[in-house]
C-alpha cells in the first residue's frame, strides 16, 4: 500500500478515535446560545468540576435531549449552586428554563420559588409558571438569593404574583403548606407536604391546581380561597382563619417581575412584624433569554391564562 494512503487512513483513525473517546456528558466554563436556540458548550469539555467561578454541566439524555445546569459559586463561602437550568428538545433546540431560589430554610425544610418558561411551544398549550416547593433542609443545590439591606432604589419590577406560606409544628413532623396566588388575588395553586427531621417524607408533597372555593384543606390550614392584594400592601394586614395546630411561622412572598425581585414578610397575628427583599442571581444567559419569557407571561395575561402553578 502506498505511504500516503497509509498515511490518511492513520490519521483518519487517529480522528475517529479522539471523536469516540470525546466525552458525552462534561463540564465547560462557557455557554452559546445561537440564533436558532442551540446550547452551544464553548471551550474545553472535562469530566472533573471547575474550580472557576461559573460553569455548565452538559448532560445528553438517552432519550435525546441534552439538559444544562449553569453552577456557581457563592462569594466568601466557595459553596456551589445552581443558577439555571436549561433544556433542549430532540432537534436541540432550547425547550424549557428553571430558574429555582430557596427563599425559606429551617428545621422544617426549604421552601423554593420556581419560574419556569417554555421556548419554541405555543403559549396556549404550554404556559410559562411560577410555583413553590418544599425540599429536604440538607439538599442545598439551587442558589440562595442575594438579601438587599434595605428597600430597592431602582425602579421595582411589576407585582405579578403572591404566595403564603403556613409552617405547622404537629409533633414530630412540620406542615409545609404553600398557596399561590394571582397579582389579582385569585387562589392558583395549593401545595401541602411533610418533613420529618428536616427531610421531606416521601410521597406526602401534592400540589392542586385551580383550588375549588370548597376545598376542604382551604379551613383545615387557613387558606383564603382569595386575597386583597391592594389592601393588604396598603395596611400590611392580613387576617388569616384560625387552625388547631402549632404555627412557627407565617410568611406572605410578594413577586415581582416573575421572580427578578421578592419581598417576604413576616406575620404574627395577622400583621407584618419584619420584611425583607430578596434578589436571585441573573445569568448571562438569562439577560438573553428574559425578554422572550416576559413577553410569553404578558401574552398570557392578555389571554386569560394563568401564570401560577
Amino acid at each position: 500500500m502506498h505511504r500516503t494512503t497509509c498515511s490518511a487512513i492513520l490519521l483518519l483513525l487517529f480522528v475517529l478515535l479522539l471523536v469516540c473517546c470525546e466525552p458525552t456528558n462534561y463540564f465547560v466554563t462557557e455557554l452559546r446560545i445561537d440564533d436558532r436556540q442551540h446550547l452551544l458548550p464553548i471551550g474545553p469539555r472535562s469530566l472533573s468540576e471547575p474550580r472557576t467561578a461559573s460553569y455548565y454541566w452538559f448532560f445528553h439524555t438517552g432519550t435525546g435531549f441534552t439538559t444544562v445546569d449553569h453552577f456557581g459559586r457563592k462569594p466568601g463561602t466557595g459553596q456551589r449552586e445552581r443558577l439555571f437550568y436549561l433544556e433542549t428538545n430532540r432537534s436541540q433546540s432550547l425547550d424549557r428554563t428553571v430558574k429555582r431560589d430557596e427563599i425559606l430554610r429551617g428545621l422544617f425544610g426549604s421552601v423554593y420559588f420556581e419560574r419556569t418558561c417554555f421556548f419554541n411551544r405555543p403559549v396556549a398549550s404550554d404556559p410559562n409558571y411560577v410555583s413553590m416547593s418544599l425540599r429536604a433542609k440538607d439538599e442545598h443545590s439551587d442558589e440562595t438569593p442575594m438579601e438587599l439591606s434595605g428597600s430597592p432604589e431602582e425602579p421595582i419590577p411589576p407585582l405579578t404574583s403572591v404566595s403564603l406560606v403556613r409552617i405547622f409544628h404537629v409533633d414530630p413532623e412540620y406542615v409545609v403548606v404553600s398557596a399561590s396566588y394571582e397579582s389579582t388575588g385569585e387562589l392558583g395553586s395549593l401545595n401541602v407536604g411533610r418533613t420529618r427531621t428536616g427531610e421531606l417524607i416521601s410521597g406526602s408533597e401534592s400540589t392542586s391546581l385551580r383550588i375549588d372555593s370548597k376545598d376542604p384543606r382551604l379551613q383545615i390550614y387557613g387558606v383564603p380561597a382569595r386575597i386583597d392584594v391592594q389592601q393588604y400592601i396598603r395596611s400590611k394586614r392580613l387576617p388569616l382563619p384560625s387552625v388547631a395546630f402549632d404555627e412557627p411561622m407565617t410568611v406572605v412572598n410578594q413577586h415581582y417581575g416573575f421572580g427578578k425581585l421578592m419581598r417576604q414578610d413576616q406575620f404574627r397575628n395577622g400583621s407584618v412584624v419584619s420584611s425583607r427583599f430578596l434578589r436571585p442571581s441573573v445569568t448571562e444567559e438569562e439577560k438573553n433569554l428574559n425578554p422572550e419569557c416576559d413577553a410569553k407571561f404578558a401574552q398570557q395575561r392578555s389571554m386569560g391564562l394563568s401564570t401560577v402553578e
